[in-house]
């Protein structure tokens, strides 16, 4: 029998099809491809798919894709969806990797989880054709979940497997896919939607901010994760925690030249300036702290900059001024 590699998100649909995958073929491989638009961290990530893996009795593997993936992102060949999702881009791009390695491993073919008319961008016929000629893989993609309703595959033409143990599925309803779900015995799953930053439209807008004035790197897309936003020059960001979790956070994401602020003694936001650093930007961003701890009077903050560190006292800023540079 043959061997197939298999794209898995985490979604019903990825899941099933690695359950679809393994009745055709004698070896299955999940892969799942992180990036940095994922909510969770690298190794939240991991340990998830170890146990998604455990639970169906297949070997799942999480593959780091971020520095790669960002050129997608910054210049997609057939554009952006509704936010600035690169859809038809990033699968071909999972599915040349993919290819990769099912050709370093002797693998026959790559199957993935999309279903027919679910998604407006990606997953329609003439989408498809695109991604698989992008990909490098054209005919070695199969799509167990939809397959009898496109062209038959390679590996159909060479006797893998039949056309008609495929499936039809079409459209944007989950009933067959629910069905399916308690026929495999596959009950803990995660409902659709919200697994990509790039459809999340508060979080492109700071995205887009972030790509027009200081590009797009790893560490500054991990910080626009966290906080609160405010754009205070072209090349200076003030970011401040919106509670504990987030001061916590942004403490541990703090580089050596950033200028950090911290509450005194008053419990309030700790945040930091990124980029260029001057006196104005300084007192712009500690009345905008203090602003966001008190109303009014004197605050004590703590800073550090260059290994240095300094108690100061300010005014609370003016509240229409940080409403106006805030990003989100």
């Amino acid at each position: 029998m043959s061997k197939a590699i298999v794209i898995i998100s985490g979604g019903l649909d990825s899941l099933l099809t690695m359950k679809l995958t393994a009745r055709l073929c004698a070896e299955v491989l999940g892969l799942h491809f992180y990036t940095s638009f994922s909510r969770k961290s690298l190794e939240e990530t991991k340990e998830k798919f170890a146990g998604i893996g455990a639970n169906l009795g297949l070997p799942v593997e999480v593959i780091d894709a971020r520095r790669d993936f960002l050129e997608v992102v910054r210049n997609p060949r057939w554009g952006y969806g509704s936010n600035l999702n690169p859809c038809i881009d990033c699968k071909a791009f999972m599915f040349k990797l993919a290819g990769a390695r099912m050709r370093e491993g002797g693998f026959d073919f790559v199957t993935s989880g999309e279903i027919l008319g679910q998604r407006p961008m990606s997953q329609y016929k003439d989408a498809m054709v695109r991604i698989d000629k992008t990909s490098g893989l054209e005919g070695l993609i199969v799509r167990p979940l939809c397959g009898r309703l496109l062209e038959v595959t390679i590996p159909e033409k060479n006797g893998l497997f039949r056309h008609d143990e495929l499936l039809d599925i079409h459209g944007r309803g989950r009933l067959r896919q629910m069905q399916l779900a308690r026929e495999m015995g596959i009950v803990d799953y995660p409902w659709p939607g919200g697994g990509c930053l790039l459809t999340e439209p508060n979080f492109c807008i700071r995205l887009q901010d972030l790509i027009a004035h200081e590009g797009l790197s790893e560490p500054d897309v991990e910080l626009l994760k966290v906080g609160r936003h405010f754009r205070l020059a072209p090349r200076a960001k003030l970011i401040m925690g919106r509670n504990h979790e987030d001061n916590n956070a942004l403490l541990a994401l703090a580089q050596a030249d950033d200028f950090v602020i911290v509450p005194d003694k008053t419990p309030g936001p700790c945040a930091f300036i990124h980029g260029c650093i001057d006196e104005k930007i300084k007192a712009l961003s500690l009345g905008i702290v203090a602003r966001y701890t008190i109303d009014e009077g004197i605050l004590s903050l703590i800073t550090r900059y260059g290994g240095l560190e300094e108690k100061v006292t300010v005014q609370p800023g003016d509240m229409a001024y940080a409403k106006g540079v805030l990003i989100r």
